[in-house]
């Protein structure tokens, strides 16, 4: 299992266990990662999966999620996509996403929530409001 590159986890909506998340860690060729905000949650703090550069975090209940952990679990992302429909009814705070060196492009839902943060991010980083 140790060759798995991709792996899109978004259709469970509950949370992920440590044993889920300590075996996530032990792919280190992961590079494309697809979570639901729920599973994401539940990630231990000192647990890193710095090969993941393309994140899809799915927002499939009625809640805000913040993005605090993504710097430190996710060390080289690239690209953050934040889909589902209830993702555009809450405010999203990019803000904790200002320090990843490597952040290219950040694709997030068309709603009326509000995007804060976004004069942290760097200039480089392209952000797409997604249909």
């Amino acid at each position: 299992m140790e060759r798995v590159d991709a792996l899109f986890l978004s259709h469970f909506t509950s949370r992920l266990s440590p044993a889920d998340w300590a075996e996530l860690a032990a792919l280190p060729n992961l590079s494309v990662l697809r979570l639901s905000f729920a599973a994401f949650s539940t990630c231990p703090d000192f647990l890193a999966l710095p090969s993941v550069s393309d994140l899809v975090l799915l927002h499939a209940d009625t809640t805000a999620h913040p993005l605090g952990p993504v710097p430190g679990l996710f060390p080289g992302l690239a690209r953050l996509q934040v889909v589902g429909d209830e993702a555009a009814r809450y405010a999203l705070d990019l803000m904790p996403l200002a320090g990843l060196p490597w952040l290219e492009q950040i694709v997030l839902p068309r709603g009326e929530a509000p995007v804060l943060g976004l004069n942290r991010l760097s200039g480089e980083v392209k952000i797409i409001n997604s249909a």
